[in-house]
């Protein structure tokens, strides 16, 4: 039962988020530890004891994720060119990484990138927006983790 309450607020911290991303183009430091709360108390309900092990192994890929980010937005910088993802993004998928792995958050990025992509180039297509404009990354990232816990069964 713990697991699944957990797992509400799980989902209903990212839709927060897709939400304030949707109207203000940023991710709240908030409502990213709510995410990172409730999906470590999610693992801690199903893992039990083991939970510090699982816990260990997704760090490094969490830590990974962040450095990767990091490099993009410090690459970017350099170069004069704006970073094309914010780094409220790379907080939640280092997050998504440390609660669902690094393979999750893999397939999350891969989705969530080939959902928005199919979305900017309706948009491009049907003339409603501009080449250059900015799209809100959050209702596709909540939109991929959805289809993961769905796919795997979490």
């Amino acid at each position: 039962m713990w697991t699944r309450i957990f797992c509400v607020f799980f989902l209903v911290s990212l839709a927060a988020l897709s939400w304030r991303d949707i109207k203000e183009q940023e991710f709240p430091d908030v409502w990213i530890i709510i995410c990172l709360i409730s999906g470590i108390s999610m693992d801690f309900s199903v893992s039990g004891p083991c939970f510090f092990n699982v816990l260990v192994w997704r760090i490094r890929p969490a830590m990974i994720v962040w450095a990767v980010w990091l490099l993009c937005a410090v690459l970017a910088s350099v170069s004069g060119r704006p970073v094309p993802v914010g780094m409220g993004a790379a907080r939640l998928f280092s997050v998504l990484a440390l609660v669902l792995g690094g393979y999750a958050a893999a397939f999350v990025f891969c989705a969530s990138s080939l959902l928005s992509g199919a979305y900017a180039a309706v948009l491009l297509i049907s003339g409603r927006t501009e080449k250059g404009a900015r799209i809100p990354l959050g209702p596709f990232i909540s939109c991929s983790v959805v289809i993961f816990m769905v796919i795997s069964g979490t």
